[in-house]
């Protein structure tokens, strides 16, 4: 598995973190407070292409999984909500 994402640099690593929506922001961004993490620790995340077409509402305080990649920065983004 090294040698292949030797070989294989555009593949990212993606890490799929649970937490919870603490603050709704402009255009479908949210503030996000992943568990297990210290008080400070908050991504700010936009909602997946699926979940905009499933119509999903995503409000303050659910429980949501966020996707984020060393790429994406501080951004994440929501795939699922609990």
């Amino acid at each position: 598995l090294e040698r292949y994402k030797e070989q294989y640099p555009g593949k990212k690593h993606k890490d799929t973190l649970k937490g919870t929506v603490t603050e709704m922001l402009p255009n479908l961004e949210f503030r996000v407070h992943m568990d297990g993490t210290p008080e400070d620790q908050t991504l700010r995340c936009v909602v997946a292409g699926k979940m905009k077409l499933a119509h999903v509402k995503v409000i303050v305080g659910d429980r949501v999984e966020v996707v984020h990649t060393r790429e994406m920065g501080q951004i994440g983004r929501i795939v699922w909500r609990h």
